[in-house]
C-alpha cells in the first residue's frame, strides 16, 4: 500500500517569534509543521492551535512535529500560551 507524502513545513520560533508567520497547506492533504524553538528569549516555549486542541511544549533545539490533516478551507491561527506570539495556517482548496 503506497503511503501519501506528507507535506514537512519547517517553523522556526526565535526571538521575533513564529517564522514564518503563515504557511499553506492544502484542504485534505496531511500536513507535519515541525516546530524548532531556537532560543530562551521568547514567550514560546509551547505552541497552541486552539481550533485543533492541540497544545505542545517546545523544548529548546529539539523539533517537534504536529501532524494535522485540515478537512476545510480558511484559516488555522496557532499562538505560544499566552497568545503574545501568533502565526497562522492557510488551508487552500
Amino acid at each position: 500500500m503506497a503511503r501519501a507524502e506528507v507535506n514537512e513545513i519547517q517553523i522556526a520560533v526565535d526571538e521575533s517569534g513564529f517564522n514564518p508567520p503563515s504557511v499553506k497547506v492544502s484542504k485534505g492533504e496531511p500536513a507535519r509543521l515541525v516546530f524548532t524553538r531556537t532560543t530562551e528569549k521568547t514567550c514560546a516555549t509551547k505552541v497552541v492551535i486552539p481550533s485543533l486542541k492541540i497544545s505542545e511544549d517546545l523544548p529548546l533545539n529539539k523539533p517537534v512535529s504536529i501532524d494535522i490533516k485540515p478537512e476545510k478551507s480558511g484559516e488555522i491561527g496557532f499562538a505560544c500560551s499566552m497568545e503574545m506570539l501568533k502565526g497562522k495556517i492557510d488551508v487552500t482548496e
